[in-house]
């Protein structure tokens, strides 16, 4: 069992940030397999509490600092009698837990308001590994902040490797007991994105951990016109250049003879160009027949939220309402075709542009696979030298819940039971 030790928590306050943090950690652990109880006030509001699935549980057991002189910031340690009823309580439900369990607390060992907490920590002796955050800069020094008094099996962390070392310092511990654990920001919880997106991700893990990807709404019966080709050869070229790549095609009416034909037609084409199943993906595939005739509005827009490129090398459009789509979902790089004049219309003359032919303008030959490298080349350093595109790219890609659990948690509940993604 895992327990996260949260004081301060009376209600489930989504503007609080510490709240989101906890929230985040508790999802995180359940998707792993992971049983967690979070340990609030005995004062919490549990209908303010959100429905973060049967693996987590409230237990209502942090006591009460009742009398308001004694809330205070205390840099000093303090042994009054209130002090201590509130350490007593604490440490007679810590003394409980036995070695296999996982203690995880939020600010008990940094803020002076939860001394009382911190002192009923020292004295339960608690046998499990125990690992507390710290969420603020310790550019103070209290007293009572002595990690060794505390045990062995204490460890401090914090988000950021800057600070561990002044960390460690108004610790009076090393290094070594101060470990780094970034915060997790998950675009799938921060934008509550949809249970099909969530579930697609699980499916295809490379929509969101891929360095690029893209998603291309085509209609099944359009895919000569939408220049799909052309995307396959381009996304050849990045993986090529040691990029991983995940190109989903959001197509509609994949229904009848001739697009079942093309459909497969183009999966060949994806494998014979080193694309795998998992890096070329039509929707219309995806847990099939259920959206052969397409996907929703929000699905479309969910995934669209995961792109950071948007390569739009179509034959002919009217407008391209996929384009003004794709830049509003999301932080994309957009990469249009010179050779259709609607396209420098549309963008007011801005993006990336390559002539990828058009009704306006047919080409003499086909590109050469040189063509192709140069303008993937062109293409992944404009996505790396945009602050804006390539910053998404690592927040997407850094801090979201699996690999956050796999760089940093997997290994500090190692003990547990779990490991498996529950969905």
């Amino acid at each position: 069992m895992i327990y996260i030790l949260t004081p301060g928590f009376t209600q489930w306050v989504h503007g609080y940030s510490l709240t989101s943090v906890v929230e985040d950690q508790c999802r995180m652990l359940a998707r792993y397999g992971h049983d967690t109880t979070v340990c609030v006030s005995s004062q919490f509001d549990k209908s303010t509490m959100p429905d973060l699935g049967p693996r987590v549980k409230l237990d209502l057991v942090m006591p009460v600092i009742e009398k308001a002189r004694d809330y205070n910031d205390y840099s000093l340690l303090r042994r009054n009698k209130q002090h201590m009823e509130v350490a007593d309580a604490l440490a007679r439900f810590l003394g409980s837990l036995v070695e296999s369990d996982v203690l995880l607390s939020h600010d008990i060992v940094f803020t002076g308001w939860n001394l009382p907490f911190f002192q009923g920590l020292f004295q339960s002796g608690i046998r499990c590994q125990c690992y507390h955050w710290i969420h603020s800069m310790a550019l103070h020094r209290f007293n009572w902040w002595n990690l060794p008094a505390l045990g062995d099996n204490h460890k401090l962390v914090v988000p950021n490797r800057a600070y561990r070392q002044l960390t460690a310092e108004v610790y009076h511990t090393t290094i070594e007991n101060v470990i780094y654990i970034p915060h997790i920001r998950d675009i799938r919880s921060f934008l509550r994105l949809g249970q099909e997106a969530c579930d697609f991700i699980d499916d295809y893990p490379l929509a969101l951990q891929a360095d690029i990807v893209q998603v291309y709404p085509a209609s099944s019966d359009r895919f000569q016109y939408k220049g799909l080709r052309d995307l396959i050869y381009l996304f050849r070229e990045f993986k090529a250049l040691g990029y991983s790549v995940c190109l989903i095609v959001a197509n509609q009416w994949a229904t009848g003879r001739q697009p079942r034909e093309d459909l497969l037609d183009y999966q060949d084409t994806a494998v014979n160009n080193n694309l795998s199943p998992s890096e070329f993906i039509f929707t219309s595939e995806w847990r099939k027949p259920k959206y052969e005739t397409g996907i929703s509005q929000q699905f479309l827009r969910d995934l669209m939220s995961l792109a950071n490129v948007f390569i739009f090398p179509t034959f002919s459009e009217s407008f391209g309402l996929v384009l003004p789509e794709a830049i509003l979902s999301g932080g994309v790089l957009p990469v249009i075709n010179s050779d259709l004049e609607i396209m420098s219309e549309l963008l007011e003359n801005r993006g990336m542009r390559f002539g990828f032919g058009s009704w306006q303008h047919k080409l003499e030959k086909n590109h050469s696979s040189d063509w192709y490298a140069a303008v993937a080349a062109a293409i992944s350093k404009r996505m790396y030298d945009e602050e804006s595109v390539a910053c998404r790219s690592i927040v997407r890609q850094q801090y979201n819940m699996d690999t956050i659990y796999c760089k940093f948690y997997a290994s500090i509940v190692r003990s547990l039971d779990g490991g498996e993604i529950d969905g």
